[in-house]
C-alpha cells in the first residue's frame, strides 16, 4: 500500500472514532443519575440453583442468603431468617464454622454429628460464600467390608501430625479434643491423665464459648478408682455408654451436673498396650 492509501484509510478510521465519540456523549446525555451503577454496589450472586448446601455472609456476620440445601441441612423452618449463631449451633468444632465463614478457605467439621466439608469464598462487596458438602465413605481401604469415612481418616492423619509436631501435654491435649469434636458431635469433652502416684484421675477440658478463644484448663475435680463414671472406667479398663443418665440409678457422674448437664454418656480408657494412660469422655 501507498502512501496515499495509508493516509486514506487513516482519514476513515479517524471519521468512525469521531462518530463512535458523538454517538457516546448522546447517550450519556439521555442517562439519568440512577442508571449508573455505583461503584459499592453489590452484584447479586445467585445460590438457589447450587446443588450443595449454600449461604452467604455479609461483613460483620450477617447471613443474606441461605438456599434449600443450607435450610434442610440446618434445620430451619421455613421462612427462617438464621443468624451465623442459629447455623452455628449444629457445627462442631464450632471454631472450625466461624472460620471458614469468615475467611477464605477450606475446612471439616461436623454438622448434627455428620462429617462435612466446606469451602468458602470472597464475593463482590466483600461478602463470603459457603458451601458444604457431605464426605464420602472411602472405598475398600482394608477390606471390602471397610466402612471407615474419609472424613474420619484425615482427621487421624491431621491428628498424628499435630501429636508429633510437640512434645507439650496440653497442646497434645487440646489437638485430640478439637480432633473428636470433629467425629462426634457432644457438648461435653473431657480427657483425664491417670496419676499413678496418687491413684487418680486428673481432669482437662475446655473452658469459654464455643467459637471464642477457647483455654484447656485443669478441673479441680480428682476421680478414684470405682467412682462414678471414670472411675468404673479405670477400674474395668472398658468402655462405658449410658444412653439415659437419669435412668442410670446404680451409677451417678463424678463431674458435677452442672458442669455435665448432659442426656447421655460415653467414655473410653486410653491405654499404651496394658498401661494405663487415662479416659476420654463425652457427654
Amino acid at each position: 500500500m501507498d502512501i496515499v492509501g495509508i493516509g486514506i484509510a487513516l482519514a476513515l478510521v479517524g471519521i468512525a472514532f469521531l462518530g463512535l465519540i458523538r454517538a457516546l456523549l448522546r447517550m450519556a446525555a439521555r442517562m439519568q443519575p440512577g442508571d449508573i451503577p455505583a461503584a459499592n454496589d453489590s452484584v447479586p450472586v445467585e445460590i438457589d440453583a447450587n446443588p450443595e448446601a449454600t449461604w452467604i455472609v455479609q461483613p460483620g456476620g450477617r447471613v443474606s442468603s441461605v438456599n434449600a440445601q443450607a435450610r434442610q441441612v440446618f434445620d430451619l423452618v421455613e421462612q427462617e431468617s438464621p443468624t451465623l449463631e442459629r447455623l452455628a449451633r449444629s457445627a462442631r468444632p464450632v471454631e472450625a464454622f466461624y472460620n471458614v465463614c469468615a475467611t477464605e478457605g477450606r475446612a471439616r467439621f461436623s454438622i448434627s454429628g455428620r462429617p462435612v466439608e466446606a469451602f468458602s469464598y470472597r464475593i463482590p462487596n466483600d461478602a463470603m460464600l459457603v458451601a458444604l458438602r457431605y464426605t464420602e465413605l472411602a472405598p475398600n481401604l482394608a477390606s471390602a467390608e471397610s466402612g471407615v469415612a474419609a472424613q474420619t481418616l484425615q482427621t487421624f492423619t491431621d491428628l498424628t501430625q499435630a501429636m508429633a509436631g510437640s512434645l507439650d501435654i496440653e497442646t497434645t491435649l487440646q489437638a485430640v479434643l478439637r480432633s473428636v469434636e470433629k467425629l462426634i458431635p457432644a457438648d461435653f469433652m473431657e480427657i483425664a491423665l491417670w496419676d499413678a502416684e496418687n491413684q487418680v484421675l486428673v481432669p482437662y477440658r475446655f473452658v469459654g464459648v464455643p467459637g471464642t478463644d477457647r483455654s484447656l484448663q485443669i478441673a479441680e475435680e480428682r476421680y478414684k478408682s470405682g467412682e462414678g463414671y471414670s472411675g468404673t472406667i479405670i477400674q474395668t479398663r472398658q468402655p462405658l455408654l449410658v444412653p439415659d443418665v437419669e435412668a442410670r440409678t446404680d451409677l451417678q457422674p463424678t463431674v458435677d451436673r452442672q458442669v455435665m448437664a448432659v442426656n447421655s454418656y460415653l467414655g473410653v480408657p486410653l491405654q499404651v498396650g496394658k498401661e494405663l494412660v487415662g479416659t476420654l469422655e463425652l457427654g
